[in-house]
């Protein structure tokens, strides 16, 4: 894929509002930030769901609060996607 199509498709990353907080607060495991407080960001998020299916699609899976959901909770869901494309 070329750097033009792969920048396209991230062009909603610009809309996140998590870009105009300190991201780093999403990424790792701080007990001094509050999951309420990041799930309150990602809820008024106009591109909440671009961020969820990114993070699922890319396979991450493993930190940090992606679309709302928690790494726990975007395995559920990809696990109950892949269950459901079975059937």
């Amino acid at each position: 894929m070329s750097r033009e199509i792969a920048w396209a498709n991230q062009r909603w990353r610009l809309e996140s509002l998590c870009a105009q907080v300190d991201q780093d607060l999403f990424l790792r495991d701080d007990p001094t930030v509050s999951l309420k407080s990041l799930r309150a960001i990602c809820g008024r998020c106009p591109v909440r769901n671009n961020c969820l299916d990114d993070a699922i699609d890319t396979g991450e899976l493993y930190y940090g609060i992606r679309g709302g959901m928690t790494p726990a909770e975007r395995r559920r869901v990809k696990a109950y996607s892949q269950e459901k494309q079975r059937r």
